[in-house]
């Protein structure tokens, strides 16, 4: 069981890692450097999949905050 503000905690945490991950997955994808040697197939496929992976973790996020929200809202304080 977690207290109103243990729980707020870490779900803050939560929102830190996706909010930290989003460049990690975005940076590399416009740079060429990063994709030589991979076929133009494979590089479509690999920017695909950072792109959605970076996308998930604003989605993460966004759903964290309105959870975070939807707590504090709340009388209860156990969960």
């Amino acid at each position: 069981m977690f207290t109103k503000k243990q729980i707020i905690e870490k779900i803050e945490k939560l929102i830190k890692d996706e909010e930290n991950a989003i460049p990690f997955y975005s940076k590399n994808i416009d740079d060429s450097f990063f994709f030589r040697g991979f076929t133009p197939e494979r590089i479509n496929q690999i920017k695909t999949t950072l792109r959605s992976l970076s996308e998930d973790c604003q989605r993460h996020k966004e759903y964290f905050e309105k959870l975070i929200a939807d707590i504090q809202k709340e009388d209860k304080d156990v969960y």
